[in-house]
């Protein structure tokens, strides 16, 4: 999905998208990112049994050099391309992840980077590509502010 969504930036540079095939697999007992995540919040009396879980290595083929500055809207479902690094194999250096438009992601080890801060204007016109990354309870919702900002400020 993730492969499908970039190939025409891709292809309209000359190049092809960079594929991700899985390598080694390394397995756990101690489930990491968000897969435990709802066993953490159940409240259990007792915890449930740790399975053996699966964690392959992400291979990346093809051409990895164009690289976009790219800024992605997304929700938390987003974050799985976060834990996994396919943010920052697949986008260029000073692509920004704007988790539901509020907070910029990477941070930059500076204190909470609000969106509502930033030179909206400026941020968008030094970007190759612009993506937004809803998931489908979310899309009432869609781009959270941003459209209707970015109207304003391209004006």
């Amino acid at each position: 999905m993730f492969e499908d969504l970039l190939s025409d930036f891709w292809n309209s540079h000359g190049a092809k998208c960079p594929g991700i095939k899985f390598g080694e697999i390394e397995t756990s007992y101690f489930a990491r990112h968000t897969d435990d995540d709802i066993a953490n919040v159940l409240n259990f009396l007792i915890d449930p049994p740790n399975e053996e879980l699966a964690y392959p290595e992400l291979v990346y083929t093809g051409d990895t050099t164009i690289k976009t500055k790219s800024l992605i809207i997304a929700d938390s479902f987003y974050w799985t391309f976060m834990y996994l690094s396919l943010h920052e194999k697949m986008f260029g250096k000073g692509s920004s992840f704007w988790y539901y438009n509020r907070t910029a992601w990477p941070k930059f080890q500076k204190p909470d980077v609000y969106v509502q801060n930033l030179d909206l204007r400026s941020e968008i016109l030094k970007r190759d590509l612009i993506i937004f990354f809803v998931a489908e309870c979310n899309l009432p919702y869609f781009g959270w502010g941003f459209v209707e900002s970015a109207n304003e400020v391209l004006k």
